[in-house]
């Protein structure tokens, strides 16, 4: 076998996992505001693909008030 994959295909020792204690708490609150998407949306770039929702920038544009509804 080649000396590369040796090493991947070794046995390991029990693996222990570190503590995961959290350093920050992060943000508390995000506050959204229509106005702010709505900029957004308004600079969208309707020629760039779709992303992997498989939702067209022309559709998000377009239909940019629906979008904003439930904000």
């Amino acid at each position: 076998m080649n000396e590369s994959f040796k090493t991947v295909f070794t046995q390991e020792k029990e693996f222990t996992e570190t503590n995961r204690t959290l350093r920050y708490q992060g943000l508390q609150e995000i506050i959204v505001q229509k106005e702010d998407i709505g900029r957004l949306l308004d600079n969208f770039d309707v020629r760039k693909a779709m992303g992997l929702d498989g939702i067209s920038g022309w559709a998000v544009k377009e239909f940019k008030e629906e979008l904003l509804d439930p904000i």
